[in-house]
């Protein structure tokens, strides 16, 4: 599993260290331990979930052993199948900083996205593109699958689902 971008790297106090400097310098110490506290947070906050809900008839029946691709660009992320409740494994996918949709002025846009692509044979293969995965939340994309036109049961053919990115980062946008 290959991801973009650089891993971050939180630097943490050894306890004796921490207790050492509180002796020491008492307000250094208070601030030294409360980055050690944040920094695990810091980075549970940089991954994003995903569940896709497979189903047909609007929702009402489940599709047990759909195929489901999830990719970033030709990155392989998972490559899974639904349970008995049409469901996938709720995934882990790398995403930016909540922390980002809280500066006005961030150029950076606060999710990351990824492509689903789910299969089931005598349904149309559904491509969704720029699934939006924000940090610390787990996104839910329903799958309604429509069946295929009973001449074209035998061929494979496709619905793609573009999200597009938020207004916000459009080109254009102010």
């Amino acid at each position: 599993m290959r991801f973009r971008g650089r891993p971050q790297y939180y630097p943490l106090k050894r306890q004796a260290d921490a207790q050492q400097t509180l002796e020491q310098q008492p307000e250094a110490a208070a601030q030294a331990l409360t980055q050690t506290a944040a920094a695990p947070r810091a980075m549970e906050e940089q991954t994003g979930y995903l569940l896709l809900q497979v189903s047909t008839a609007q929702g009402a029946i489940p599709i047990v052993g759909a195929s489901i691709v999830i990719s970033i660009g030709d990155d392989l992320l998972y490559n899974l199948t639904t349970d008995a409740e049409g469901k996938s494994i709720t995934m882990s996918i790398k995403a930016p900083s909540a922390e980002l949709s809280q500066d006005p002025s961030e150029d950076a846009r606060p999710y990351s996205t990824c492509d689903a692509t789910v299969y089931f044979p005598g349904y149309y293969t559904n491509i969704y593109k720029n699934v939006q995965i924000f940090s610390g939340i787990t996104s839910l994309q329903n799958v309604f699958l429509i069946p295929l036109p009973e001449s074209q049961r035998n061929e494979r053919l496709t619905i793609i689902y573009d999200a597009s990115p938020h207004s916000l980062y459009e080109e254009g946008a102010e």
